[in-house]
């Protein structure tokens, strides 16, 4: 996870101030972790415009040194959720979901217990698409959804704790985080993995529009490659993508 001032070396640009009042900042933040396909050599450019502030009480400016928007945090509403970037209060329900034998049963089993001392200390809520998903009447958190490009490709992820599936919340945060992508990145093409014994999972990429596109092995198992054009449109939020025909959730097998 990214961290203000790390081994890599500490945050650079830091803001000047006005009378003392911080001046709108922008930081620099270092690339995080190691890909596993090429990596691009510049920054997509973003849709829309940027927004932003100056003068005494402007919002931070972040530049991520990763692939991805030229800022953040980003929030997104869907009718039911908030797609946010997580916080302190989450890191609970974090460990869990990165924990969790029914959730991770299809995501590659358990974290190891350095990935799961690393998330119980690091600052949460700086690196480029890592989003929470929670309640927008509450703010709980039920899961996480992801963008990033460790294979080269923007890529889409998620998980939900297993009290929250099958309720159609996976589907919401989907349509409502790749509208977003639409609309805000040039990419042209989003891909996602599941295994292939996930068939619920890999029958909501089919209704989102995904297609298979190759089959391969990783974690010791089958998984496929899907993916779906950015510029196709996308299901509308009140239609019913999850139905009792689809194959039941873990909880409830």
């Amino acid at each position: 996870m990214s961290v203000l001032t790390d081994s890599r070396g500490p945050v650079r640009d830091r803001a000047p101030t006005l009378g003392g009042t911080p001046m709108c900042r922008r930081l620099t933040i270092p690339n995080q972790g190691t890909p596993r396909g090429p990596r691009r050599t510049s920054l997509p450019r973003r849709r829309g415009p940027r927004r932003g502030g100056s003068g005494p009480g402007a919002c931070t400016v972040v530049v991520v040194t990763k692939e991805g928007t030229a800022e953040w945090p980003v929030r997104i509403r869907s009718p039911r959720l908030v797609i946010r970037p997580p916080g302190d209060a989450d890191r609970t329900a974090l460990i869990r979901l990165m924990t969790d034998p029914v959730t991770r049963e299809y995501l590659g089993g358990a974290v190891d217990y350095a990935s799961r001392q690393a998330l119980e200390l690091s600052p949460l809520g700086i690196t480029w698409g890592r989003w929470v998903l929670a309640l927008a009447e509450d703010d709980t958190m039920i899961g996480s959804i992801t963008l990033d490009y460790d294979r080269g490709e923007l890529e889409l992820s998620y998980a939900l704790l297993p009290e929250w599936t099958g309720l159609g919340y996976a589907a919401e945060s989907c349509i409502a985080l790749l509208d977003w992508a639409r609309r805000e990145l040039e990419d042209e093409v989003v891909i996602a993995i599941s295994q292939t014994r996930n068939k619920r999972s890999v029958a909501l990429l089919r209704k989102l529009g995904f297609t298979v596109r190759k089959g391969l092995e990783e974690f010791g198992t089958q998984q496929l490659l899907l993916e779906r054009s950015l510029r196709e449109p996308l299901p509308a939020q009140e239609a019913t993508l999850q139905t009792a025909e689809d194959p039941p959730p873990p909880t409830r097998r």
